[in-house]
């Protein structure tokens, strides 16, 4: 009889417990509904990451391509000044400097590589105007690597400076750089720079 009330006393025991359990699960899966049913912002927000990634690589390869696209046109500047100063061929007029005094070139490249022009100081046309004695002619040659060797005379004085040059660019944007040489003394003056003459 003992027995039979003990194993009647555990059945209910355990059936007790069981039956509390599964009441507080009930009660979980309750509270837990409205979290599931708000979980969807879960999915949103992958969403809006996969969105974010999908515009940062867009940004990303736009601006890749500003870049390559802003080192091909400065390629092909660089191309055309190389092109320009070893086959510069066209006339130019140059307002620039040499060692420092202004100056103005006008000159005529040949296709063949010849080279004719004039150059002037500024001041000598400011004093005594736009006349044949107010310039210096220039004839000369142009070298495979694009320098021209050019000498200078004067109605006056004969030779008096070689040049030795590059010119880059073209039209109204041409520069000149390289030195003249004054025959008499032997000094150098540098074209297109403000650099003090070397004295002899």
């Amino acid at each position: 009889m003992i027995i039979t009330l003990a194993i009647i006393g555990a059945v209910l025991l355990t059936g007790g417990i069981a039956a509390i359990i599964l009441a507080n699960m009930s009660d979980y899966k309750t509270e837990m509904a409205p979290m599931e049913a708000d979980a969807s912002y879960l999915d949103d927000s992958s969403d809006e990451v996969s969105d974010f990634q999908t515009d940062a690589e867009a940004e990303a390869q736009r601006l890749q391509e500003e870049a390559e696209a802003q080192v091909a046109a400065m390629q092909a500047e660089a191309e055309a000044a190389v092109s320009s100063s070893s086959n510069p061929s066209g006339y130019y007029n140059i307002s620039t400097v040499t060692s420092g005094y202004p100056i103005v070139i006008k000159l005529n490249v040949s296709p063949d590589g010849s080279v004719s022009g004039k150059y002037a100081y500024e001041s000598t046309l400011r004093k005594y105007g736009d006349k044949p004695k107010s310039w210096f002619t220039i004839s000369g040659t142009v070298g495979d690597d694009g320098v021209i060797s050019m000498d200078i005379t004067h109605p006056d004085y004969g030779l008096f400076e070689f040049w030795v040059a590059k010119i880059y660019g073209s039209g109204s944007n041409a520069t000149i750089t390289g030195t003249m040489t004054n025959v008499n003394t032997g000094s150098t003056y540098y074209l297109g720079s403000n650099a003090k003459p070397t004295e002899n």
